[in-house]
């Protein structure tokens, strides 16, 4: 309810009201003084009055108002409001300015990674001089297989000799793997065939060369000859095998431990200054 129709309405109501009030109170004050007077007349000349302008102040101020909005609302059409979609808005990436480039600040104590150093192991991270050392080992061996070993043995299995010895080469900073009571190489090599042509002595004496110039135990070479012999070894316990490395005694013709082993030459620091030369190697 708005003011206007607030104030039409309590208009309304005090004229009802106090229109008939006004009526009854004068011809009552008429009948005190003047008792010949006849009520009747009076009372109802007022209540008409006030009845017929209560009527007409309805009849304006409500009936004709809301007959003409009636009137008005036929005639015009009601306006339609038109919706548009709103407008697409296109947000930009924002992207770095070469011109707002900042330099990179200047970092004070700043700490620089340094690479790790691999394991000597490892074929691609060995040195230059780890690598003529390792070629020095290769030539030796290759000399002591071909004067003593491939004449004695078949060509495939002194083949396998070589090759298998060339890993204990690249591999010979690596330990031997422990299980329990057992040995085992770190690397996987190939077993010979079943030949008859050496004799077990002859196999100890390529077990201590292999040890000897690789400077490893005894332990490494018993092992090394039975993972590489395992059929002429197969009767031989692992004990024997290591205690027979322990000697450089040898009269086997076949394939000796050559005399740079011998004696008072067992180690290699001695005379050679722990390295391999091409002055040992012509002593092969």
């Amino acid at each position: 309810m708005n003011i206007d129709e607030y104030f039409h309405k309590t208009l309304f109501a005090s004229t009802i009201i106090i229109g008939p009030a006004l009526a009854m109170t004068l011809p009552f004050v008429y009948w005190v003084q003047y008792r010949d007077m006849l009520f009747f007349p009076s009372f109802l000349y007022y209540v008409t009055g006030t009845g017929c302008i209560s009527a007409m102040l309805y009849f304006g101020l409500y009936v004709m108002p809301d007959s003409l909005k009636r009137l008005k609302g036929k005639k015009k059409p009601a306006k339609q409001l038109l919706l548009l979609p709103p407008p697409a808005t296109f947000v930009e990436e924002s992207k770095p300015s070469e011109e707002y480039h900042t330099a990179e600040p200047n970092i004070y104590n700043k700490v620089e990674e340094v690479p790790p150093i691999l394991s000597p192991s490892v074929p691609e991270t060995i040195s230059k001089a780890q690598q003529e050392e390792t070629a020095m080992y290769k030539k030796l061996y290759y000399t002591y297989v071909e004067k003593y070993v491939r004449k004695n043995l078949p060509v495939e299995d002194a083949q396998i000799v070589l090759e298998d010895i060339y890993l204990a080469i690249d591999n010979r900073a690596l330990d031997l793997i422990v299980d329990g009571r057992k040995t085992r190489l770190p690397f996987e090599v190939k077993a010979t065939s079943k030949f008859s042509s050496l004799n077990t002595e002859d196999i100890y004496h390529i077990g201590f060369v292999v040890k000897f110039f690789l400077k490893k135990s005894n332990v490494f070479g018993a092992t090394f000859i039975k993972e590489v012999f395992p059929n002429q070894l197969r009767e031989v316990e692992f004990s024997t095998v290591t205690t027979k490395l322990t000697s450089s005694e040898s009269k086997n013709p076949s394939i000796p431990i050559p005399k740079v082993c011998w004696g008072d030459n067992r180690s290699i620091s001695k005379k050679f200054g722990g390295h391999i030369t091409e002055e040992l190697i012509k002593q092969i």
